[in-house]
């Protein structure tokens, strides 16, 4: 009969049944993608390559709690060391349940700012350190308790727990529907509000004093050091007026007997900072500014009123000779009649 030979380019054509090594790697799920559940509470690899030591009914105990409340989502177990809870309409997530730990089980929870105090919740849960347990194997004074709050309106607080017994009680009840409602309390606040979440409302004075938001890249023509010296004096220079730092670019002043606007300072402009004075028609003359600053003029306001502006470029103009005096004075006529 006839010898059938090996056919090498039909042996190398590609079929369309063929699956690349690529292809493989994509289709086979990381255990936690398989079963999420089972990975984190029976399975999981601590950090450290060791078993986790920490009872997995712990968490269960915590997210079956967690899911009676309708106003958050399921949990989300697709991560190889975190489990998430989120609310069901936006403002991120709840709780992010560390379980990469070997010993302990870390639970951060995000709530509203000022919700718990450290000594407070510490005392309340009862979660002694590690180094008072005589039955884990692992040595700790830290607390498992601790609180911060954040620049944002929110509050992370971090419960590290051992097992179940420890948290399953009024008290660690109590404290879970406070973070709960804690939580559902600021992301409704930010639903009505969103501006409030902006840096210079969360900020105030401190973002005035940032390079955050400067024109250019931050590439000003001006020395950012001055408004450290510059924003002082004029705020010594008005204690009868109100400061309002929650405005993106300036600062304003508003007289406290009637909410007059007396001033204002722009600090995020690209070629200096103008301070400008609100002062009563023909108070002030070009003269009596022309040594301060790089740059002056005086305008008629809209109300009537003269705007005296004054541009700082460096941190030396700030002291210059009669500056201070200027403004103090100033500062005097706009608290009595702008």
């Amino acid at each position: 009969g006839t010898i059938a030979t090996f056919d090498v380019k039909a042996a190398a054509a590609r079929r369309s049944t063929d699956v690349t090594v690529e292809q493989l790697g994509k289709a086979a799920q990381l255990p936690w993608e398989q079963d999420g559940p089972r990975w984190h509470l029976q399975d999981r690899i601590a950090h450290t390559g060791q078993p986790c030591r920490w009872e997995g009914m712990a968490l269960k105990f915590v997210l079956d709690l967690l899911g009676k409340q309708k106003a958050l989502a399921e949990p989300n177990w697709n991560h190889r060391s975190t489990v998430e809870v989120k609310g069901q309409t936006g403002s991120g997530w709840f709780l992010h349940a560390r379980t990469g730990g070997e010993w302990l089980l870390a639970l951060c929870f995000r709530v509203k700012k000022n919700t718990f105090e450290s000594d407070s919740l510490d005392q309340q849960l009862g979660l002694l350190p590690l180094d008072e347990r005589d039955d884990i194997q692992a040595y700790g004074r830290d607390p498992r308790v601790k609180v911060r709050n954040l620049k944002t309106p929110w509050q992370e607080v971090t419960v590290k727990v051992w097992n179940r017994e420890e948290i399953d009680n009024t008290a660690f009840r109590q404290f879970l529907q406070t973070a709960v409602d804690g939580f559902l309390k600021q992301s409704q606040q930010e639903r009505a509000n969103p501006d409030d979440l902006m840096p210079w409302k969360q900020l105030g004075r401190k973002w005035h004093l940032m390079r955050k938001s400067l024109p250019k890249n931050g590439r000003i023509g001006w020395q950012f050091e001055l408004l450290e010296k510059l924003l002082p004096m004029v705020e010594s220079a008005l204690p009868d007026s109100t400061a309002d730092y929650t405005i993106r670019s300036k600062i304003n002043w508003a007289r406290q007997s009637d909410s007059v606007h007396v001033a204002e300072l722009h600090t995020k402009r690209a070629d200096g900072v103008d301070l400008v004075l609100l002062c009563a028609h023909d108070s002030i003359t070009v003269g009596a500014i022309a040594g301060f600053g790089t740059e002056q003029d005086i305008r008629r306001h809209r109300d009537g009123r003269d705007a005296v502006r004054i541009r700082f470029t460096t941190a030396k103009q700030c002291e210059q000779k009669g500056l201070k005096e200027f403004l103090r004075e100033t500062g005097k006529t706009l608290a009595d009649r702008g």
